[in-house]
């Protein structure tokens, strides 16, 4: 039964649990270094095209052609680099694909989007390993050859060994010299939202 667990195995389990989960024990620094993406990243964008009817579908490319680099120094994230090779972007309809590709984007030309920060993200007041770190962050998007400054919505989470990272960034597409294509017989939105979910692990 229950009295048979040695007290020892008991004590070593609770302290583990609480060194883990206790905010403010993660020395300042424990997450210093560069960070690269891993297996399991995904990037892509999310836009709305209108049919002539009226009726509106949403429309979901993604790839996991990334390359993506964090720095971590005392309690700030200092630089962030992430590359999306936009040839890999697939939304599950290849026409479509290749009507982003060459009309929209002109992949060719601008083969990739880069999203840099602008300033260092603080890191204090975050969460234990495990919680939910929710931030805005200022950063510059390279898009089809244009680069902006922009904010972006950043989730962050140290899970084990790695950490998670989720965003969105509001795209609006005349600021990058887009205009949505006609497909078929529908008209693209001219604003959409980059989305990332990427997953870091120590270079």
């Amino acid at each position: 039964g229950m009295r048979d667990r040695s007290p020892s195995r008991g004590l070593g389990d609770v302290y583990k649990r609480q060194v883990l989960l206790l905010p403010g024990l993660p020395a300042a620094g424990a997450l210093d270094g560069a960070w690269k993406s891993a297996q399991g990243s995904l990037a892509g964008y999310r836009i709305s095209k209108q049919w002539i009817t009226g009726q509106t579908d949403v429309v979901v490319g993604r790839t996991q052609g990334i390359r993506a680099s964090i720095n971590i120094a005392g309690d700030s994230l200092t630089a962030t680099k992430v590359i999306v090779d936009m040839n890999t972007v697939e939304s599950g309809e290849v026409l479509r694909d290749l009507a982003f590709r060459n009309d929209l984007l002109q992949t060719t030309a601008f083969p990739e989007a880069v999203f840099e920060l602008t300033s260092p993200i603080p890191l204090q007041g975050r969460p234990a390993p495990g919680g939910v770190f929710t931030t805005r962050a200022n950063g510059r998007l390279t898009l089809h050859g244009v680069a902006k400054d922009l904010v972006v919505d950043l989730q962050a989470q140290q899970d084990g060994a790695v950490l998670k990272v989720v965003g969105t960034i509001p795209v609006l597409l005349p600021d990058f010299n887009l205009s949505g294509p006609d497909i078929g017989l529908a008209k693209v939105a001219n604003d959409g939202t980059i989305e990332f979910s990427l997953v870091f692990q120590r270079q």
